[in-house]
């Protein structure tokens, strides 16, 4: 197995520090390659894996293989919380550094309620002593490894603090919004977000109110319409913390929604910050790639607030495949609303699927389109 220098660290280290781990963790394993190795430890009584992705969860599914009594993958065999999941005793965990410190957080919390040993690994430029402050928040020994070439590893281990970890609360006029570990911007409105929410519900309500006034004219002897639906659904693609979802829930009551992500944290965001509605039977939240698992021309609207950051590198192209699911998600008539940078071209890739598409709004940083399906 060609294994990367970083994931090389981690797996040195660790064992440095744990000599014969029976209890193992991993978190954020892009390559899969943490949890390749580490079932080839001997003396395993369990592994799990916490997935930041679903395509973590998916790629450790199919490494997993004949292992499947030794491996839970969180999500799919557990809670998607980090706390909740890693419910048990460890000697070990091992991952990347998180991007930022919230999730750091998040997750130190999560180890050091279970004794174990926390080994995380970066490049020296994505990481700064903020790193080393928030691991001690939850933990009485903290250090950093020597470094290898441009990586080094910290290691969180000794007695906990017991300090724990609460997610982050924001407040809108539709409600509370929760904000959970590495969620995309934490517990605010993310400002594209709340554009789009705004511009999306006024074009709904006033297509619901004048169905409804032509549904019930009374302007002759004949007898009046069929009454139109009114009761939309409604697919908040790449939900993030719910905001979306939560202000399109309470501005239209007779509205369901779907909100999906891809990313852990914001699914376990949404599902704080929409709780009360999915309770209610009004809001589902998925753990899903550009909801794959919903059913073809299931809604009638999808809200879509694309990322364009691969990493910190400009990635237009990452688009492409949401717009394809927006397009495969709605029902004949249905309609997309989205928001993007204004300087990034989306409009050609939104006509290239929608058969009539016009700009909607525009203020000095976003743009809204909507784009609609023939009936």
């Amino acid at each position: 197995m060609n294994i990367s220098t970083l994931d090389e660290l981690i797996l040195d280290v660790a064992l440095t520090e744990v000599a014969t781990p029976r209890r193992v963790a991993v978190l954020d394993d892009p390559s899969g390659d943490l949890l390749r190795s580490v079932l080839g430890w001997e003396g395993l009584d369990a592994v799990l894996l916490g997935s930041r992705t679903i395509d973590q969860a998916r790629t450790a599914k199919q490494i997993i293989g004949d292992a499947p009594g030794l491996v839970r993958v969180a999500g799919v065999d557990g809670p998607l919380h980090v706390g909740e999941f890693l419910a048990e005793p460890l000697d070990l965990v091992i991952g990347q550094v998180p991007k930022s410190l919230e999730e750091t957080a998040y997750i130190a919390a999560a180890v050091a309620a279970r004794g174990g040993v926390l080994v995380i690994g970066a490049n020296n430029k994505h990481m700064d002593r903020g790193h080393n402050a928030t691991l001690a928040d939850y933990f009485s020994d903290v250090r950093a490894s020597r470094g290898r070439g441009k990586f080094r590893a910290l290691i969180a281990r000794g007695e906990p603090t017991g300090r724990t970890y609460a997610p982050a609360v924001g407040n809108t006029e539709a409600g509370p919004l929760f904000g959970v570990g590495g969620v995309f911007s934490g517990a605010d409105e993310d400002p594209g977000g709340q554009f789009l929410a705004v511009e999306a519900i006024k074009e709904l309500i006033s297509e619901i109110q004048a169905r409804r006034d032509a549904a019930t004219s009374w302007d002759s002897w004949e007898r009046p319409a069929e009454r139109e639906r009114t009761d939309l659904e409604v697919v908040d693609l790449g939900c993030g913390n719910g905001s979306v979802a939560l202000a399109i829930l309470d501005a239209l009551p007779d509205a369901t929604v779907v909100a999906t992500d891809s990313h852990a944290d914001a699914v376990v965001s949404a599902s704080l910050t929409l709780r009360e509605f999915v309770e209610a039977g009004r809001a589902r939240v998925t753990w899903d790639d550009a909801a794959g698992d919903e059913e073809e021309g299931s809604a009638d609207v999808v809200l879509l607030n694309p990322p364009f950051h691969d990493g910190t590198a400009i990635d237009a192209t990452l688009v492409q495949g949401l717009l394809d699911a927006a397009r495969r998600l709605l029902r004949p008539g249905g309609r997309l609303y989205m928001v993007h940078n204004n300087h990034l071209r989306y409009r050609p890739e939104v006509e290239a699927r929608f058969v009539r598409v016009r700009q909607v709004a525009r203020n000095p940083k976003f743009t809204v389109l909507r784009g609609d399906l023939a009936k």
